[in-house]
């Protein structure tokens, strides 16, 4: 498939929404953003990467980081990822209270992971203004989308975490706070841990437009970036030990050893 026809089909199946200057965003392998200006990119980078990575490359056996010209990307140390939680955006006072509980808690878990070993923490803002990113409501359910969020190299535009309304659901099957835990992840700069699981490598690319992907524990089945799939997955998203581990590998690297972005 060549990268227009595959840019036109992800157009046409993908769930999408609007920014507030009328640009399009689409979603793709569930929770990743792209706009719509990238998305021809986007697909012809995918179609180069199945013609020129092998099987035996693409996922070495060996939590996961997200790398931009082979290095793993992250937020400069001591950066404070300031929140803000639009409420009017949820449009009940119930899913408002709620989403600002989940965020809560899962900035929490995070801060507590990172303790003094990872200079880098979530903070709740009080205004929009001081926000490093946003977390608002967006209709997601014909979707069966709960949450999508962004990295530490996404465009301003992008940074956001939206949430969706199946995590309102009494019977969902995931703790709709795991799912958050699982979105910050993606914040901090973690990409999805199934993408290098040897029966699962089919679900999400390990090279993404022009991102790729760098291990930096061994393989954790139960990480809070690891899907519900195939037997495997904690469906409480809880942060594991190597989770842990993944984090303070990340954030205590060397300067001139991973790409690192500020707010």
């Amino acid at each position: 498939m060549d990268a227009i026809t595959l840019a036109q089909k992800i157009a046409a199946i993908s769930p999408s929404f609007s920014l507030n200057d009328g640009s399009r965003v689409y979603i793709v392998e569930r929770d990743l953003q792209v706009r719509e200006a990238d998305l021809l990119a986007y697909a012809r980078s995918i179609v180069e990467v199945q013609h020129e990575v092998s099987k035996e490359d693409a996922a070495p056996e060996r939590l996961t980081v997200a790398t931009i010209d082979g290095k793993p990307v992250r937020w400069a140390p001591g950066t404070r990822l300031t929140w803000w939680i639009d409420l009017d955006s949820f449009g009940n006072e119930e899913w408002a209270n709620a989403a600002h509980s989940f965020v809560t808690k899962a900035t929490q878990d995070w801060n507590q992971v990172a303790e003094d070993k990872a200079d880098i923490c979530f903070e709740e803002s009080n205004t929009q203004n001081n926000a490093v990113f946003s977390v608002k409501f967006e209709d997601f359910a014909q979707f069966g989308l709960i949450a999508v969020a962004f990295f530490p190299q996404d465009p301003v535009e992008l940074r956001s975490v939206r949430i969706g309304p199946m995590a309102f659901e009494e019977d969902l099957s995931f703790d709709p706070i795991g799912v958050l835990r699982h979105e910050l992840g993606h914040v901090l700069g973690f990409r999805h841990e199934h993408i290098r699981h040897p029966e699962l490598q089919h679900m999400e690319a390990w090279t993404t437009g022009n991102m790729s992907a760098e291990a930096l524990t061994d393989l954790d089945t139960e990480s809070v970036m690891h899907y519900l799939v195939g037997g495997y997955g904690d469906p409480e998203l809880r942060i594991t030990e190597l989770d842990r581990k993944g984090l303070i590998s990340l954030y205590t690297k060397p300067d001139d050893a991973v790409k690192q972005y500020h707010p």
